[in-house]
């Protein structure tokens, strides 16, 4: 209770007191009562390329899934390599096992030699023997040896040689060149005259299609400008005649390659 006054002036101070009193009172209360506001809500920065920030933490859960991408991927052909190879050593085991081994056969009971043939390909012409005059001839077949044709040929003994070399020998074909009548061996000199109107010392190789004569004592040219025996000195005529090569097989006189 505040006592009464007597004087007005202080007992309008002393109200004025009191109420400055209650309005703190009333001021630290509602201070109080009012409770602390909750922060407000921060939301994250988005993470911008360029842009230096809370992008780190990212990047780094990328390389980690790249790194366990890769690992992955690492075993994942690395079982699939070794599972290959398991299954290539299991077929070739199987393969293996399975494929009987071959015995080998015995050798083929020997077969008594082939007799030599003096016919056919293989060109004997005769003994040198046969040939031991000067100018003396033999005529046999020729057969060539890729396609098996067979030409008429002839071999003349040269002379001025010791007949036992091949030098000693004129060996030919009697088919004319680049022709198809057949060439004779005329000894008779007086006969090459009449036919031939040619006087000839010793025999010539005739040509009766084109009566060309042949020496055989003298070297012509071939078109491609080598020499052989056999040049034309009577009539018209390609080249000399063609030739033969020749061997001696011991006594044995044998043609070899002839001219095409």
């Amino acid at each position: 209770m505040i006592p009464l006054s007597s004087n007005p002036r202080a007992a309008s101070a002393t109200r004025s007191g009191s109420q400055q009193v209650d309005a703190a009172a009333k001021t630290q209360s509602l201070t109080g009562d009012v409770a602390p506001s909750k922060a407000k809500f921060k939301s994250e920065m988005p993470n911008i390329p360029g842009v230096a920030g809370a992008s780190s933490s990212k990047k780094q859960t990328i390389s980690m899934n790249w790194r366990s991408a890769a690992l992955a991927i690492g075993a994942f052909l690395i079982l699939g390599g070794g599972s290959a190879w398991l299954m290539n050593r299991i077929t070739h085991h199987d393969t293996a096992a399975a494929t009987p081994l071959l015995q080998p056969s015995p050798p083929p009971a020997e077969l008594p030699a082939a007799p030599v043939s003096r016919t056919g390909t293989s060109n004997e012409i005769g003994t040198i023997d046969e040939l031991s005059a000067p100018w003396a001839a033999k005529k046999f077949t020729y057969t060539r040896p890729l396609n098996h044709e067979q030409v008429p040929a002839i071999a003349i003994r040269l002379p001025g040689a010791n007949g036992h070399t091949t030098a000693s020998f004129w060996v030919i074909l009697l088919r004319a060149p680049f022709g198809q009548c057949q060439m004779e061996y005329v000894i008779d000199t007086n006969q090459i005259s009449d036919r031939f109107n040619f006087n000839a010392s010793h025999p010539m190789i005739a040509d009766p299609c084109s009566g060309a004569l042949y020496d055989p004592m003298r070297m012509g040219t071939l078109p491609n400008g080598s020499w052989a025996r056999g040049e034309i000195v009577h009539g018209s005529g390609f080249r000399p005649p063609m030739q033969v090569e020749i061997h001696l097989d011991g006594n044995k006189l044998i043609a070899g390659r002839a001219e095409d």
